[in-house]
């Protein structure tokens, strides 16, 4: 028998002892699918559902892009609220990407509502590095449903401080929420 025609049977047997595998693992799943109990449950987010209840709440979103000079350890941005309204911030998030030698290491929104001060921390994670025409970096990015009611009229505070002042800080925070009227 010729190299080649050996060749031929054995990829020919190779291509149906795949697809008899193949179709074997395809007949054990499926019949796993429909002998097991559903997995799935079900939620339904009520922050998400129009509010038929309270029409006065009009949708609110900002995004601010920062950039930090060499010597800085925090950036922030803020935003004020109109007047009149209050301000219910639901999510907040940043995406933030430092020199490869530091890291986010505290996220916050900080706003004020009658006199109360409300700080609401964001999780920091890592989320990979790359190498970019100003260096290594690494990226960070936090999200985390926050929950706080600003005043209307005075500013709220987005932040986030790094472990160290060397390099470019280049990052976006931005939020979602719902303003109110005034109670």
């Amino acid at each position: 028998m010729s190299r080649m025609k050996r060749y031929g049977w054995v990829g020919t047997a190779f291509l149906t002892l795949t697809a008899t595998v193949s179709l074997f693992i395809a007949k054990q799943a499926d019949a796993q699918w429909h002998s097991s109990p559903a997995r799935v449950e079900v939620v339904n987010d009520l922050s998400l559902v129009p509010d038929v209840v309270t029409p006065h709440r009009q949708p609110f979103q900002g995004t601010f892009f920062v950039q930090i000079e060499n010597g800085e350890f925090t950036a922030s941005a803020s935003f004020t609220p109109p007047a009149g309204k209050q301000l219910v911030i639901d999510v907040a998030a940043f995406a933030v990407q430092l020199p490869a030698d530091q890291e986010v290491v505290r996220a916050a929104v900080d706003a004020l509502n009658n006199g109360q001060r409300a700080v609401m921390p964001i999780v920091v994670q890592l989320q990979g590095s790359i190498l970019t025409t100003l260096g290594a970096r690494h990226n960070f990015a936090g999200s985390q449903r926050v929950g706080i009611t600003a005043q209307g009229g005075i500013p709220v505070q987005l932040s986030w401080t790094r472990s160290g002042s060397s390099g470019v800080f280049i990052g976006v925070f931005t939020f979602t929420g719902y303003t109110v009227d005034n109670p």
